[in-house]
């Protein structure tokens, strides 16, 4: 004959160690990772909120970077354009000296070779002003910096424009 022994102790023993194996488990998985909703079954609605503001924060440092970019853009225009500036005014300080009349044509010849040099600098530095390979004041980054929009919320729907920046030189000689 077989029988059967029951002993409804043990069970609700290994029932309780079974419990705490899980509960155990799960703090440790808690602790190792740092987050109070690992899975759906912790906390649904806590896993879809920490979800979605995960998406917004990982969204918002893309932005940064994307801002950050459009910044180092217009860092190196306006270096550039003060560079320029500078040239510019030696220029018009040049033409105004040239002016005054009481300069042989030796004199006026050297001013008009100094001020030819720095044209010729005010569009090296045109042409050397690069961001990611793209030259800033000509070509396809001009265009694309005149009408430059870039995003700067993680989720979309907010974005930082540069109005225009002008691309025509005056004529060479």
């Amino acid at each position: 004959m077989i029988s059967v022994n029951f002993n409804p102790s043990v069970i609700k023993s290994q029932n309780n160690l079974s419990f705490a194996t899980n509960t155990v488990s799960e703090t440790l998985e808690r602790m190792s990772t740092g987050y109070k909703v690992n899975r759906a079954a912790d906390d649904a609605a806590g896993l879809y909120i920490s979800t979605k503001m995960n998406r917004q924060i990982n969204g918002l440092k893309i932005a940064q970077t994307n801002i950050e970019n459009g910044l180092s853009i217009l860092n190196i225009a306006d270096s550039s354009l003060g560079d320029i500036t500078s040239l510019l005014q030696r220029v018009r300080d040049l033409a105004v000296q040239g002016a005054n009349g009481v300069y042989d044509e030796t004199a006026l010849s050297a001013m008009q070779a100094e001020a030819d040099a720095l044209v010729e600098e005010i569009f090296r530095i045109k042409d050397s002003a690069l961001f990611n390979k793209m030259n800033v004041f000509s070509g396809n980054a001009a265009s694309a910096i005149s009408a430059a929009s870039w995003q700067v919320n993680g989720s979309g729907g907010q974005n930082a424009a540069i109005a225009s920046i002008s691309n025509s030189p005056p004529p060479r000689k």
